[in-house]
């Protein structure tokens, strides 16, 4: 039996397996070197040609929302080809060609500081690529969790709401008010309007890697219309912790991410600009964990910690 982790629990992937053949027949497609590959919240399978995904828990539309973002892209934001999407039932999927090759996260233990280098400024390209691409208008239904696709104009009000839920567990005013006075003063640090098609998820997890160069970027479920920094929180976070969320067996060490914030920034300076790019990223680190949030009255705390005392990744923003 071959099962693997999901947001709401283990999923028997056994049981999957005949719907991914019927739609890889159904599209023309062989299943030769059919085999199961981790995915977090999908039943994903790879054959010697194509990727399977196939929806199994959270809200129908994530991979028709990925196919809908894929079809803006430009060659350079390096997302496979859509071969075909669709849903049968409640469970949509997506089909896709397979980049040859290997994870960032597997290959980086073992890559030489220029390949680490030209690997960052080549996501950086990736990234910005995707940043261009005209699918503002393009909403996921859900992001990490669960958790609705909140609009910029409402993060304050929205973690407000949150961090009163928490305070009906609680019971405490004078934690609450402390919050609610902290989260005002980041207000007008993201008083802005979208402006890209942000990945939502950037970390070497999505990056394929091959003969020396990043030939794919991948997993755009999350996507949606932001703000070029958007993306940094989960990409630094990753830097200040590589075997957070690693679904590979390698040899990460922190000390050999220190220079990525800053190869990233190089060739792409943009995510970086906002003068007080410290404030939104607090506000944007609880926004990313919304759908854990206000559910215990510790939250109250540790969201007043992330507010007045930055995030876990905060200090890559500093200058060399």
């Amino acid at each position: 039996m071959v099962t693997g982790d999901a947001p709401f629990g283990k999923h028997d992937h056994s049981t999957t397996e005949p719907v991914i053949r019927e739609i890889l027949a159904s599209i023309g497609l062989s299943s030769s070197g059919l085999r199961w590959i981790e995915s977090y919240s999908h039943s994903a399978w790879m054959t010697d040609d194509a990727v399977v995904r196939y929806r199994i828990v959270g809200p129908t539309g994530r991979l028709t929302h990925e196919a809908a973002v894929a079809s803006c892209l430009r060659s350079e934001a390096l997302y496979p080809d859509v071969i075909a999407s669709g849903c049968w039932d409640r469970n949509d999927w997506l089909v896709t060609t397979r980049i040859q090759g290997e994870s960032l996260t597997a290959a980086w233990p073992r890559l030489s500081i220029a390949e680490r280098e030209r690997a960052v400024q080549e996501l950086a390209q990736a990234l910005r690529s995707l940043h261009a691409a005209p699918a503002q208008h393009l909403s996921p239904p859900c992001l990490f969790g669960g958790a609705p696709v909140a609009a910029r104009s409402a993060f304050v009000e929205t973690l407000a709401d949150t961090a009163r839920q928490a305070a009906d567990q609680s019971s405490d005013d004078e934690l609450l008010a402390a919050v609610l006075d902290a989260l005002d003063h980041h207000r007008s640090a993201i008083d802005d309007a979208p402006d890209v098609m942000a990945h939502h998820d950037l970390n070497f997890g999505q990056c394929v890697w091959r003969d020396g160069h990043l030939v794919g970027v991948v997993d755009l479920e999350m996507s949606h219309a932001n703000t070029a920094d958007w993306d940094l929180p989960v990409l630094l976070s990753m830097c200040a912790d590589p075997r957070q969320g690693a679904t590979v067996e390698a040899h990460l060490h922190r000390e050999d991410f220190v220079d990525v914030p800053r190869w990233f920034r190089d060739a792409y300076p943009e995510p970086f600009a906002h003068p007080r790019l410290a404030s939104r990223l607090r506000v944007y680190e609880l926004v990313y964990r919304l759908a854990d949030l206000g559910k215990s009255p510790g939250d109250l705390a540790d969201m007043l910690h992330v507010l007045q005392h930055g995030t876990t990744y905060e200090h890559w923003l500093e200058d060399d």
